[in-house]
Order: structure tokens, then sequence, then C-alpha cells
């Protein structure tokens, strides 16, 4: 999926079965130092980095089928006065942002089952 493609409120879902999602909170403490309003990274990589992820008490995965919604961009503010923005999504009750090349795992969600 491409970036220019995204409305808010458009429901994603990760594409392929051998990757997982996960908000990285370990990373997030390094970004606040850059970045102090940046929320939570969402993290889409293959399975195997997820168990990692999962090895380090990452307690939201999510995998195919599982609904991800985007919510749009913000816009953040470094320490520095830099501006970056970046594009929200919120799943399973919890809201984070998903790099733009990131977005390529990502494919349109049709309900569970059918992809």
């Amino acid at each position: 999926m491409r970036c220019n493609e995204l409305k808010e409120g458009m429901l994603l879902q990760i594409r392929q079965d051998d990757f997982r999602g996960w908000f990285n909170t370990e990373a997030h403490q390094y970004s606040r130092e850059k970045f102090e309003d940046i929320p939570v990274k969402f993290t889409i990589a293959p399975d195997v980095i997820s168990f990692l992820a999962r090895l380090r008490c990452e307690t939201t995965v999510v995998s195919v089928g599982d609904p991800i919604m985007y919510l749009g961009k913000k816009l953040v503010v470094s320490k520095s006065g830099k501006r970056k923005n970046v594009r929200m999504v919120y799943v399973n009750g919890q809201s984070g942002y998903v790099e733009g090349r990131d977005f390529r795992h990502l494919t349109p969600f049709f309900g569970q089952g059918l992809q």
C-alpha cells in the first residue's frame, strides 16, 4: 500500500502471514530523547524478529487478519525545533505511528479470513 492511497479511518491489515506488528516500547525511550511528543512506533517486521520483541515482553503483537485503523498524520517537533510528520494508526486500543516505508507491508482490511 502506498501512503498516497491512505484515507483517515481506513482499515488495514498486515499483508503477509510471516510478518507481525507490535508497539516498540523499548525503542520509544530513545525516540523521546529527540522528540518530546512522539507516539510509540508500531513496527512491522518478519515473524522471526517479532519473536525477539516478544522475548523483550512486547505485549501487543498483531498478525494477518487483525484490523489496523489509519488515523492520519501528526506533526511532531524535535527538541531542536525540526518538524516531522508521522502517520498514526490505532491497533488493539492503542495508538502509535508507522514509518511511511512500512506501509508496503499493509493492505486494505477485508475481514477475517478474506485476503
